[in-house]
């Protein structure tokens, strides 16, 4: 049964990959009909300039959702959440940041969660682009939570994966991965269909919890605000009820 659960992620996978490179595709050869001098110039730029930028930035970001859902798994009991950011990026690439959300449990007192983060991003050619880093996930009244991870990041044009490694799975010592890929499309009347998929697989010690999540949401910026409609939902349900598929509506401001 679990040969054929994961016979079926890869194959989902693969065709997900597949739409990506063939969007990519289709998008670049109709970049090429318009390619000129300046883009030649540009193309020069972004290799030797790796994140693009000419000075450093601060950025920030603030949002509300209906429910903060993370790989699949409610992170609110179903219920609503805060969230917000803060990142300072610099023109080589190099960034620190951090950002946190209110989250809840019937299991935990856990009544925040903030991640600090660092990393670096930079391209390897045009539209390829490389970063890794390090993530660090703390929780207050619950650090028995607490928990880092180590991130390797590849995407091109509108495609990323992702590779997650976490040494130490909560207070248990058993470590962790997660695989993920994601496609976006600008569609018509300014809106984006982003989908995503993702494998998350735990040490023998942590128990037999493997199972994959999917995402498909729909977004469009309105009077300043970034509104995003998306549908989550998971390959084999087993945490009582927190894993169940959800429709969630979220609005976040950039600044």
């Amino acid at each position: 049964m679990k040969k054929t659960r994961f016979a079926r992620l890869t194959l989902g996978l693969f065709l997900l990959s597949l739409t990506a490179y063939s969007t990519g595709l289709h998008a670049a050869v109709t970049e090429a009909d318009d390619d000129d001098e300046g883009d030649v110039a540009s193309s020069t730029s972004e290799i030797n300039e790796p994140s693009g930028r000419v000075s450093e930035t601060i950025t920030g970001n603030v949002g509300l959702t209906s429910d903060y859902v993370y790989r699949g798994i409610t992170q609110t009991e179903h219920g609503p959440a805060l969230q917000g950011g803060l990142d300072w990026i610099s023109k080589f690439g190099m960034y620190v940041g951090a950002w946190g959300s209110n989250v809840h449990s019937a299991e935990s007192q856990t009544a925040l969660e903030l991640d600090v983060y660092a990393g670096y991003d930079f391209a390897v050619a045009k539209h390829w682009k490389l970063g890794t880093g390090v993530i660090y996930y703390a929780y207050f009244k619950g650090a028995e939570g607490n928990n880092w991870a180590i991130p390797l990041k590849l995407s091109w044009k509108n495609f990323k994966a992702e590779l997650n490694f976490t040494p130490k799975q909560g207070n248990v010592e058993g470590d962790a991965w997660y695989a993920s890929i994601g496609v976006e499309n600008d569609l018509v009347y300014d809106f984006t269909l982003g989908l995503s998929a993702g494998y998350s697989m735990f040490a023998p010690a942590i128990g037999n919890l493997d199972y994959a999540d999917f995402r498909v949401a729909l977004s469009r910026e309105l009077l300043t605000v970034n509104w995003e409609l998306a549908g989550t939902f998971v390959s084999r349900r087993q945490f009582n009820g927190a894993d169940d598929p959800r429709i969630i509506l979220s609005a976040a401001k950039s600044f």
